[in-house]
């Protein structure tokens, strides 16, 4: 064919488009850190498809760490994970605690404002009880003003021990949760790929008849040929087991008729 023929349509059909391939080979890299001049291979760990799915395992194993999660943020399928905590739990508190948070210094303002707020509570619950049981003594009977005075007393204080109790309450659980979602995130995470189904050959009684210490072969599920194969070698191997096994040798009243039967089916 000259340089001036037109190109074969066939020809053109097959032909690949090398630049496109090349460019499109260059841009699967890792969805996290975006950096192909890693050594370390690419996965693809769930359903995500195309640019997005392929992604380093250590990123993977990071971004799990500091996220707190344990499912893809686009397909939401479940990895499966495993965490080992860098530091035990009374260590992680203080540690926390330390740390230059803002968590870490909201849990110093309310350590302060409790110990101020509880000191308070306190001497204004003994000044009510005290005011409450002065006016309920017998000289004040006949004052209908001092009883409704005891009574809004004792309900200012209960009010007051709820509202306190509540506050500390919501705090401590406010904090208790930050403070796990630290610990949690402080994890180190080892993500565990899927481990592919190992089935078992089944072979059944009869072709294995006369040989039952024959081993089970685990094969991965997605070797079938390799399934097909060694369930065909078996079979030959017990064959010729089996044809020997049918063999039946009626030996009768005279010794070389029986030499001659056995001699004619060998």
């Amino acid at each position: 064919m000259s340089a001036e023929d037109p190109p074969d349509p066939k020809v053109g059909s097959t032909t690949v488009d090398t630049p496109n391939v090349k460019s499109s080979i260059i841009s699967v890299a890792c969805r996290i850190c975006y950096d192909n001049d890693k050594d370390e291979e690419l996965i693809n760990p769930c359903r995500c498809r195309g640019t997005v799915a392929f992604v380093h395992r250590t990123c993977l194993e990071i971004w799990l760490a500091e996220s707190n999660t344990t499912k893809c943020e686009l397909c939401h399928q479940e990895f499966k994970t495993e965490r080992t905590p860098r530091f035990s739990s009374r260590e992680s508190v203080w540690r926390w605690c330390i740390s230059r948070s803002s968590t870490a210094h909201g849990v110093k303002s309310d350590i302060l404002a409790c110990t101020i707020i509880t000191p308070l509570a306190i001497v204004i619950t003994y000044v009510c009880l005290f005011s409450s049981e002065y006016y309920n003594q017998s000289k004040f009977y006949n004052l209908p003003a001092a009883r409704w005075t005891s009574i809004s007393l004792l309900i200012m204080i209960a009010i007051m021990l709820i509202g306190y109790y509540m506050w500390v309450y919501s705090v401590i659980r406010m904090h208790a949760r930050l403070w796990y979602n630290w610990w949690q995130r402080t994890c180190e995470v080892r993500y565990i790929p899927p481990s592919s189904i190992n089935i078992t050959v089944g072979i059944t009684s009869g072709v294995l008849a006369g040989h039952p210490n024959t081993p089970v072969v685990p094969i991965a599920e997605e070797d079938e040929s390799e399934v097909n194969a060694a369930e065909g070698e078996v079979a030959q191997s017990t064959q010729p087991s089996a044809i020997n096994s049918d063999i039946v040798i009626s030996i009768g009243d005279n010794p070389k008729e029986s030499t001659s039967s056995y001699e004619s089916i060998v």
